[in-house]
């Protein structure tokens, strides 16, 4: 709760970064809606609902799908900067030379790919780095 707590306060005290991660979650609700549905979802209505859950004119669906890709942005958000701090923190390490070499070692297999918790398949302790 507290990684939660401290990313989002993170980006809502930038506004360029507030307004960026709304302007991508309305993008995503709209898109991910209309190619599952033969209905548009209103674009209007999605930034009002975003601010003021009381606000826009969606239906209960509408609501309860905008909610849920809500929360998978502001996840992906979350794991970005985890990601990110880790890469930070490891190149001066020499446990990686550049982003293709942090990720490739930090990613699983594609055919083994998980969708677990982060904190299991990324943030886990490491005992030391691995050589180039």
């Amino acid at each position: 709760m507290m990684w939660r707590e401290m990313t989002d306060r993170l980006i809502e005290s930038d506004s360029e970064l507030s307004a960026w991660r709304t302007a991508l979650t309305v993008r995503y609700i709209v898109n991910s809606w209309n190619d599952a549905h033969d209905t548009p979802i209103s674009e209007d209505a999605v930034p009002l609902f975003l601010c003021d859950e009381t606000k826009g004119d969606l239906t209960e669906e509408q609501r309860a799908f905008a909610k849920m890709r809500r929360e998978e942005i502001q996840s992906g958000i979350r794991r970005m900067i985890c990601e990110w701090l880790l890469y930070d923190s490891m190149v001066p390490q020499g446990c990686a030379g550049d982003f293709r070499q942090f990720h490739r070692r930090l990613r699983p297999p594609r055919e083994s790919v998980s969708r677990g918790p982060l904190s299991s398949r990324l943030c886990a302790p490491v005992g030391r780095c691995v050589a180039r």
